[in-house]
Formats: C-alpha cells, structure tokens, sequence
C-alpha cells in the first residue's frame, strides 16, 4: 500500500473525489501476481495498528519515519473493510508486523517440501526466510517480477546464505527503521566478516582475531547494537495463526465480488485487462500430493544383502525401522527391517516371517553389525529408543554383541521439540505431505483379529515397511531444517539424543523387585481391606461398597447429613478431594468449640471418611503395584523394565511407563511399604539415590534473581525455615513446624500459581487468611512477583514461554476468552520454564554420570529417574566413589546464581532411603 500510494505520479481520484492511488495499485500487483504465476493459493499480511514488540525492545524503532498522510489512511480503512468481500485472505496479529506473519505462514507451508512458497515483497529483511522451496519475489526497475532464491541471495551478498541476512543487517544497521549497527560496517565489511567469521556471535567470540584496530574497538565497543539489532531483524516464525489452507485456494477467491469492487472504484481498466486471463487453471495442481512411487527392494539373499551393505557404506546417512510382533522393548524378536537413503529406493529385509523366504538371521545381522557400528553412518528413525533397543535385545538373544554408534537423529524427538502437535509418523507425515500413509491394521488387523506380523507374507509388508523408512528419511530433512531455524541444535543433539543410550541402558538394567515380600503385603492388605469394609458396615447398619460413588453419595449426604459437596452429573461429588474437603470441614467446626469436644457424631463422621481415605489408597496400591508388579517381572532378569519417554510431557520431563516407576508413593506409610519391595538381593550390592534439594525453587531464584531467594541459598539456610522467619517477622529459631509447613506450601505454590483457595485447602488459613499470606510473600520476595508478572506478558504476547535451554511451550489457553481458561494458562506459563529447567539439568547430570561411570569402571548401574530423583545400584566396596561422582556431576552440571545441591540415601530398598 505505502510503495503504491508513493510510486504512482499523478494521484487517482474517483467521480466522488476521493484519491484511489494506493488501492489501485495495491490490486494492480496483486492480479499481476496471481496472473504471473498462476499459484494454487494465495494470501495477504498486513501490519496491525500500534506498537509492536520491537518498539518494546527498542523505543526507537522507525521512531524516524513520518506519519501516514490521511489520504492514505483512509485508503488503508477502505482496504481493511472492502477485501473481506472477495474472499483474499489476509492474516495481522497484534503486537507484530507483516513480516512476521509472513515468516510463520512461509515456515508453515513450506515444511511440505513439494510446496513452493512465494513471497512478494521489496523488504531485503525477508532475504533471511529463503531456503529450499521459499523464495521472494520484487519488482525491479524495469517493472518486471524478480525471484530470490539461495543462489541470487550468494550472488547479491558475494557468498553469504539466507540465514546469514539476519547477522548481516545487525552488523550494518538499518537506517529505513532506525536500527543502529556498528560504526564504519557497512556493507562490504560486514560480508567480509560473516565470510569469515560465519556468524555474529563467533565473530565477537573472536573480536581479538581482527587486525584493524579501528574495527576492532567499534566491535568491541558497540557490540550490544548488533545484539539488539539481531533481535530487532529477526523475524518471527512461530506466530500462533490458524492457517487453513482450503482457504487460501485461488478458487476460493470471489470473482463476481471482486470485479463488483473494481466497478465501485471505477478501475475499469483492471477489469479489462485482467477479465479474460484471470482465474486460468493453476500450474500447481491443489488438493492431496500423491505417494511418491518409489522402488521397493525386497532383500531375500545375501548377494542382495552384500550389494546393499556396500550401497550403504557409501553413504553418509539413511533411515531405518523395524518391523516386530509387539511394542515390548526386550522380549520382541525382529521380523524385518526397513531401509531408505534415497529419494527413490527403499529396501527391506525379511527376518522371521513364518513359512517365508527369510534371511538366514544370523548371516544377515552378522553382515548388517558393522553398518550398525559404523560412527562415520548416521542412523535414524521415529522412535529411536524403540529401534535401538530391539535390534540390541535381538542381538543378545542370538549370542551377537552389538554396539550401535552415530544412531543419532530421532524424528519423533524432533517434532515433539518443535511442538508438532501429531507425534506419530503416520499423523505428521499427513500433516506436512498430506498423504495417508497405510495403518497397521491394515496388515496386522485389529482387536480380537489382529495377528502377528510374522505370520504376514513378506510382499504383504514389504511395501508398508519401506515407506515408513522412506518417510523417515523425508521428515528428516524437514526437522533438520527446523530445528536449526528455531535454535533447537543444541536442546536435540547434546540433551535429547545423547540422553537416549542413558534411557536405553537404564530400560535394560531394570528395578529389582522382591516378589516375595509384594505377596506377604499383598496378604496384608487384603486384611486391612476387609477390617475397613466390616468398620464401615458397624457405622453405617448397612451393606456397603465403598467403590460406589452412588451408595458413598446417598449414606454421606443423606445417612449422615454432611454438608453436600460439589455437583456432578451423577450427583454429589465423592472424589478424594470432596472427601479430603469434607474432613477438613469438620475439624474446621471442632477448632471453632470451646474445649474442641467432639460429639459422638462428629467422631463417627470423622471415622467413616478415614476409613473411605484409607480404603481408596490401600485399594490403589493392592491394584497397582502390590498385585501387578510381581506379573511384569522379566522370567530371565528377574526385574521390572520400565520404559522411560522424551516425548511425552509438554515441559520436557520425563516419563516412565509400562509400568510407571515414577509415581509410586513415598509420603505415607503405606506407600512406604510398597517401594521397599524394590529391594537388592545380594548382600554385597545396596542401592544409592542421589535426589535434588529444592531444584525448583533454585531454578526461580536464577530466573527472577530475588536477591532475599538468591542469599538465603547461598548461604546454606533452611530456604522453608527462612521463609517463615521472613513471613512471620520473627526469628529462625523460633519457627514452629506449622509456620515452617505453611511457608513450604507457598514456596512451592508460587511455581503453580497457587490461588488463596488453593492454600485454604492445604492449610488451617482460611481463604482471606490466604490472600493476605500471598501478598506478604510477594512483598518479602519481590523480585519473583516482577518474574512471575513477566512470564505471563511476555507469554500472552508471543504465545509461548521457553526453558533454560530453550524448549518452548506454546500455550494455547491464554488466548481463551474464559477466565478460568486463561488463569490456567497462566498457571502454565509459571511453571513451565521451572519444570523444564530441572528436568533439562538433570538429563544432563544422567548423561555426564552415564559416562564417567563407563570410563571409571566401578560395579555401578543407574536403574531410575523420578524426576528429581536418581536411583543407582552399586557394589558397597564402590558406593563411596560413586557418591563422590554423583556429587561432583550434579551439583556442578550447570552454573546457576545459587548453587546446586544432592541429597544422598544409600539402603537395601528404596522405602528405607528416606
């Protein structure tokens, strides 16, 4: 609009007298466009009204340029209300510019490589969106249409690439939006240095590499120009936009409308020029992108076997997936594998399919084991943890030793990083090629016909096999690409990938398990269950099944005449929480009596909801572990394999499955009891846990840098105890333990954003009590109200929040015109960089540990993470060395502003380690 309105000489004006200059123009490039190339879809961005989040980084931004005049102000208004009409999409986000909204729609279109995307546009910022299938269009002098692509971006800047613009324009500034560079760099230098240096930060890491001396010092001492300026060029491509393409075809576009427009504006002239050419059957075909044919190669004997594998010693990378008879990591023999490095063969190699022309398994994995072992061949997969552990648990089973190197890219890690919202290859591959890609069900069947997919014939998944391969290979080039554009290289390749052996090695070592103990408490509690039923019936004169929400409901708040809790569809609420509210409640009116007496009927109420509590939790552990976990003992370890996922939680952590390890209880005493069956056998082994003191808590202190937070750490004190010295204004030893525990609930609480209700609930306060308690904290501890104030801005404005190493969490719930949405948004947002944070240290401390166990040699094995929680066995006579280690490793993995601390337990079971 703004080139238009300056680049037509004579003005435009209607029979009504208004100036049409710039919308004339404004339709003139669009139709020559869309006439031009003839596109399958199309859209406009447009800047949005006040200031965006570059005039918060820096108030000057285009503080030079001049005020729109009216004439084209009105003109931009005619434009905003009239498009709508004909059906051309455009697309604004408030607090960012065109530009950006430009870079999200081209990162978004253009992960479907057989997308060519175009961008018209006379802004050289856009160079930095450049890449294989995206390119910038302008208009030149002569009025012609001009393509960038990656080759005339390295001839235009003498050698640089796309992504190298953004470094470029914070070396040199720009002077059309006000952004100051370094002094004396212009042009020609700042090639010459990028030439060189390849990037800004490796440049100012060797500002003493540069000999004249002039440059050097402007570098040196105006290097936090270019560091803003870098932030100010950037464009974001990541914007939270609903893109649906079905409404960016050209057909969507209404010609009647359109021409009725022209005809309102009186720009016949476009109306001829364009009527007869317009609307022409696109050049790229719309709708679902067919399956690419590709060779399928079954490798049915070892000539072909010995072609392939020197095929692929030619290689410098290929995708690879297994086809196996179930999900279960160990005890899953491998029917065939699948294999692609091209974009036009895959290969597959029957194993085990019955009744079948296999390869002999044996000579085939024997040929396949220097491939596997290769460090100068990159290996990957979907699900490299699934890959890597049954080929390694395939190997052991035929007596073949196997150590896998450079399997070192996993697609489902890398969009799970990238938030991909579908994790499965079938689902992404839809997503970004939108093909379907056949189910498994489609081989194997499903439910109560599903069959094994050896007892398949080898032409049945040959096909299926190869193209899971063949996509893998595709997306990785994809990911790849994203990963490095979003600045997620170092988050992938030195925590995720280099955590999987660690994950993989810990599966394998499995939890020792001592069944007999799990069946005497198993006995135990059946007692106790029965005991509490007999309880129940005494006080209620009637049969009763405590595992009825509907009998619980009627005898609650109808028998007893308990005040009703919350209502549900099937009537009032019986969950833990109304019972745990309802206890609470009557305590609640025995503190308020004089002598706090209780009556017969307040002690029998009392009575029955314990006994509803202790039921439910002995019910739990009875069906959860005491009676399920001797079932998934391995027969030949003699332990239990959980199965640790990466791609899981949207924070980052980790999580355990198949079964859960990770939440068995440790805070009661019945819980107790279950994790001391995970116990050692051998009198000369004990098991070793090393669990973070307080890591959230220190994460907050370096992210909101409270200086009360960061002393109390720094100086060794009790942080809850010094809190409730703070909160209460009294001295640290005259804390009581209920002061303490109120304090510990709100140092915790603030990483959940926890309401006054909230502490109400956990606390003897009551909900005003709360509020007051919060603004007292917040006023000792301001510095972490200001972070927590920050978060959630910062957060609304660009939709996500990040971690210390930078994984984002786009949180869609702020966006919610519903409050109680919002606020849970909110809550997120807090927490998520917290979470992260500690999660993302330690899988780093795992992966140091993992490797200095190996090089030292000691009889140590890591067996768990709970979170914060790392569980090792050792031989006694090493337990002493591996303290050290751990110690050493964990609280010196990262350097925050407060210092890292481990608690140790060492024991024979994990519920004595307490």
């Amino acid at each position: 609009m703004f080139r238009s309105w300056y680049g037509i000489q004579a003005p435009m004006i209607n029979s009504s007298g208004i100036e049409l200059s710039a919308i004339y123009g404004f339709f003139n490039t669009i139709l020559k466009l869309l006439n031009s190339l003839e596109p399958s879809h199309f859209a406009i961005a447009f800047d949005t009204k006040g200031p965006t989040f570059r005039n918060e980084i820096y108030s000057e931004y285009k503080a030079n340029r001049s005020e729109a005049p009216d004439e084209l102000k009105i003109q931009l208004n005619l434009i905003t209300e009239k498009l709508p009409t004909t059906k051309i999409t455009s697309f604004s986000e408030n607090f960012y510019e065109a530009d950006d909204v430009l870079g999200t729609l081209s990162n978004n279109l253009s992960k479907n490589l057989d997308n060519h995307v175009y961008i018209y546009s006379g802004d050289s910022d856009l160079h930095q969106l450049i890449k294989q299938n995206v390119f910038i269009i302008t208009t030149s002098r002569s009025g012609d249409l001009k393509l960038f692509n990656e080759k005339e971006i390295e001839n235009t800047y003498e050698g640089l690439s796309p992504h190298q613009i953004i470094d470029f324009k914070s070396l040199t500034g720009d002077t059309s939006d006000n952004i100051p560079g370094i002094p004396g760099v212009g042009r020609k230098t700042a090639i010459k240095l990028l030439n060189e240096y390849k990037t800004l930060e490796n440049l100012f890491e060797n500002i003493e590499q540069i000999k004249q001396l002039k440059l050097r010092n402007n570098l040196d001492e105006y290097n936090q120009n270019s560091i803003k300026a870098k932030e100010l060029v950037t464009i974001n491509q990541n914007l939270n936009i609903d893109i649906e393409t079905d409404k960016l075809l050209i057909e969507q576009i209404n010609q009647s409308n359109l021409i009725n427009l022209f005809k309102e504006f009186e720009f016949n002239s476009l109306i001829e020029r364009y009527q007869k050419s317009f609307f022409k059957t696109s050049k790229i075909e719309s709708g679902k992108n067919k399956p690419k044919k590709i060779r399928l190669h079954i490798v049915d004997n070892l000539n072909k076997l010995d072609d392939l594998i020197a095929n692929l010693n030619s290689q410098s990378e290929f995708a690879l997936d297994t086809e196996t008879d179930s999900l279960n990591l160990r005890d899953n023999p491998i029917v065939g594998i699948s294999i692609c490095f091209n974009d036009s063969d895959g290969y597959y190699l029957p194993l085990q399919h019955k009744d079948d022309n296999n390869l002999d398994i044996i000579d085939a994995l024997t040929k396949f084991k220097p491939i596997l072992e290769s460090e100068n061949i990159l290996k990957f997969a979907h699900n490299v943890n699934f890959d890597y552990s049954v080929l390694v648990a395939q190997y052991k089973k035929l007596n073949l030793d196997l150590n896998i190197k450079n399997f070192n890219f996993d697609t489902l890690l890398a969009a799970h990083i990238l938030n991909y919202p579908n994790l499965g290859l079938k689902n992404i591959v839809k997503d970004l090629f939108s093909i379907d890609l056949k189910p498994i069900t489609e081989i194997i069947g499903s439910g109560k016909n599903q069959d094994k997919m050896s007892a398949k014939k080898i032409h049945e998944v040959a096909e299926y096999a190869i193209h899971d391969a063949y996509y893998t290979y595709k997306l990785k080039k994809i990911l790849e690409r994203e990963l490095i554009e979003n600045n997620y290289q170092h988050l992938f390749e030195e925590i995720e990938m280099k955590l999987i052996p660690v994950l993989i090695e810990m599966q394998n070592n499995g939890m020792p398990l001592n069944t007999n103990y799990l069946n005497d408490l198993d006995k135990e509690f059946t007692i106790k269950i029965k005991d509490i039923e007999s309880k129940a019936k005494n006080i209620t004169n009637k049969e009763i099944n405590l595992n009825s929400p509907k009998q619980l409901s009627e005898i609650l708040f109808e028998d007893l005449d308990l005040p009703k809790s919350k209502k549900t569809k099937s009537g009032y609420s019986t969950d833990s929480q109304s019972i745990s509210d309802l206890k609470n409640k009557l305590y609640d009116k025995l503190k308020s009596t004089e002598n706090y007496n209780p009556t017969l009927e307040d002690s029998r109420n009392i009575q029955f909801l314990t006994l509803i509590q202790d039921y439910r939790e002995i019910s739990k552990l009875l069906s959860t572990y005491i009676k399920i976990l001797p079932e998934l003992v391995n027969k030949d370890t003699k332990r239990v394999h959980t199965k640790f996922n990466q791609s899981v939680t949207a924070t980052g952590r980790l999580s355990s499955t198949e079964p859960n390890l990770q939440t068995i209880p440790k805070k009661s005493e019945l819980g107790k009891l279950v994790r001391s069956s995970f116990a050692i056998k051998n009198n000369d082994q004990e098991l070793v846990s090393a669990d973070y003191s307080q890591i959230e808590l220190r994460v907050l202190a370096h992210f909101s840098k409270d200086e009360n937070l960061i002393n109390a750490f720094n100086d060794g004190e009790d942080i809850h105890n010094f809190t409730a010295a703070m909160m209460y204004n009294c001295k640290k030893e005259d804390v009581t333990s209920q002061m303490r525990r109120i304090s510990k609930i709100l140092n915790f609480g603030v990483l959940y954003g926890l309401s006054p209700y909230g502490i109400s609930r956990q606390t003897d306060l009551n909900v005003q009590q709360g509020k007051d308690f919060i603004e007292m904290y917040f006023t000792r501890f301001p510095a972490i109200l200001n972070y927590i104030n920050k978060i959630k801005e910062d957060a609304k404005k660009t939709g996500y929040v990040s971690t210390f190493f930078g994984r984002k969490r786009y949180i869609q719930e702020l966006k919610s015109n519903d409050k109680r949405i919002q606020a849970h948004g909110e809550r997120m947002a807090i927490n998520m960089p917290i979470q992260g944070t500690a999660a993302e240290i330690i899988k780093l401390a795992m992966i140091k540990i993992s490797n200095e166990i190996s090089n030292s040699k000691i009889s140590s094995k890591m067996l768990l993470q709970i979170h914060d929680e790392l569980v090792f066995e050792s031989n006694k006579s090493d337990s002493k060395q591996l303290v050290n280690m751990l110690s050493n490793i964990m609280t010196n993995v990262v350097q925050l502003l407060v210092p890292l601390e481990i608690n140790i337990e060492i024991g024979n079971n994990l519920g004595e380690m307490e």
